[in-house]
């Protein structure tokens, strides 16, 4: 827990960084939108929406995303990040050694911040060895990785996830467990990872959000999200939530840390 020091209201004008989007979901015009709201920056996160057949699929969705999202979002004044990886429910019905290798050897690329987004969605034995494989090749190369849990089942899953990658004994500074609620945010905070909330429709308000923040918000970091993509999101959503703990006087530091500073720190931009 964290003791907070309360300021009467004042301006203070932040830029956010929105920690995981899927801009290859986005319209122009959804990314214009992000801008107008002072979210200048994002991480767009690696996702299939349907089963691939091939691994070869992914290789070129980790191309689309740094030779055609990244420019995209630049026309609109969007300064996007890349995170590559096999999402839970992207694995490829054949193998998937080559998405891996390609996933280390983007590690060198500039546009190219973190893993993700990986993660468990049913804890089969698949999805168990796909992810303990990412995991592994994070430590390898010393690099953030966004481990993803679901919205069903989604303590049963994290519980399975946290001791997993316990075991790989990566460093916890470079491990955001993603879209983490209100039910599974006292499991995470205890095991030292970076916490990871998605403010949306069906996951956070920015006012619930704007509770956790406030409770939880101690040695762990904490890093906002929208999770906007492909299907109809709050696309503001971050700088609501900041504007959200405004409103509750959080001071100025508390709120550059989660607009941004956290997740400069964590991705090293």
């Amino acid at each position: 827990m964290f003791a907070f020091t309360f300021f009467n209201a004042i301006t203070v004008n932040i830029m956010y960084i929105d920690t995981h989007i899927h801009a290859d979901g986005m319209s122009e015009d959804k990314l214009r939108y992000m801008v107008s709201n002072g979210i200048t920056r994002a991480i767009t996160c690696a996702f299939y929406p349907v089963e691939p057949k091939y691994q070869q699929t992914f290789v070129d969705l980790f191309r689309r995303m740094i030779d055609f999202d990244v420019p995209q979002a630049k026309k609109v004044g969007l300064a996007l990040h890349v995170a590559v990886g096999i999402h839970p429910r992207s694995i490829p019905k054949t193998s998937y050694e080559m998405v891996i290798e390609s996933m280390k050897s983007l590690t060198e690329h500039n546009l190219v911040v973190a893993f993700g987004e990986t993660g468990l969605q049913t804890g089969s034995i698949k999805e168990l060895e796909v992810l303990r494989t990412q995991i592994e090749v994070a430590k390898e190369h010393d690099f953030p990785i966004i481990v993803h849990t679901p919205g069903d089942n989604k303590i049963e899953i994290t519980e399975k996830t946290l001791p997993l990658i316990n075991k790989t004994r990566i460093n916890p500074e470079l491990v955001i467990i993603d879209h983490v609620n209100a039910e599974s945010i006292s499991i995470v905070d205890k095991s030292g990872y970076n916490i990871g909330l998605s403010v949306q429709y069906n996951m956070l308000t920015p006012e619930r959000a704007s509770e956790l923040v406030i409770q939880y918000s101690g040695d762990n970091d904490l890093v906002l999200n929208s999770d906007n993509g492909f299907r109809k999101c709050d696309i503001a959503s971050v700088a609501k939530t900041i504007d959200s703990l405004k409103a509750l006087g959080v001071e100025k530091s508390l709120l550059e840390r989660l607009s941004h500073k956290n997740a400069e720190k964590i991705f090293n931009l």
